[in-house]
Order: C-alpha cells, then sequence, then structure tokens
C-alpha cells in the first residue's frame, strides 16, 4: 500500500551508504563537534540519510526522475532513460 506511493528509486549501494553517512552525523558526529543550529542541521541531515538508506526512496530523485535501483519501469524507463524505439 504504503510501496505504491514510494517506489524504490535508491539503489542497494547507496542506500548502505546512505544509512552510514546518516548514522554518523545523526549520532557520532554532533555530540563530538556541533553545537546550537549547526548541530540541528547535522542531525536532520543525518536523519534523512538514515531514513532514505532505510526505506530505500528519496524524493529528490522522484522529482529529478533519477532511479539507481537498477529496476525496470513501466514503459521502457528505468536506469538508463527514456527508450529508444
Amino acid at each position: 500500500m504504503l510501496r505504491d506511493s514510494f517506489p524504490c528509486n535508491v539503489g542497494t549501494l547507496e542506500r548502505a551508504a546512505r544509512f552510514v553517512a546518516g548514522f554518523f552525523l545523526l549520532f557520532v558526529f554532533p555530540g563530538d563537534a556541533a553545537a546550537g543550529s549547526s548541530g540541528f542541521i547535522l542531525s536532520f541531515l543525518g536523519g534523512l540519510g538514515v531514513l532514505s538508506g532505510a526505506v530505500g526512496y528519496c524524493p529528490i530523485y522522484a522529482f529529478l526522475k533519477i532511479d539507481t535501483s537498477g529496476k525496470k519501469e513501466e514503459g521502457g524507463r528505468g536506469r538508463e532513460g527514456p527508450s529508444k524505439g
């Protein structure tokens, strides 16, 4: 049901990288180095990274029609762009 609204558009390796980087921004880095508004911004960006890595959906990719998941979409579109034919 929810998967139909937010299809996976992020590849497996990228999901792992987003999750790890988001984890560090969210939990490790702000506690050591940042305070105030910079800590809030780093935590927010880390939360976005963890969430998009866990779910596999990136709203910016959806807006720009980018799909790194490697799955073919209906209509001949996938990772390589529009079909020529």
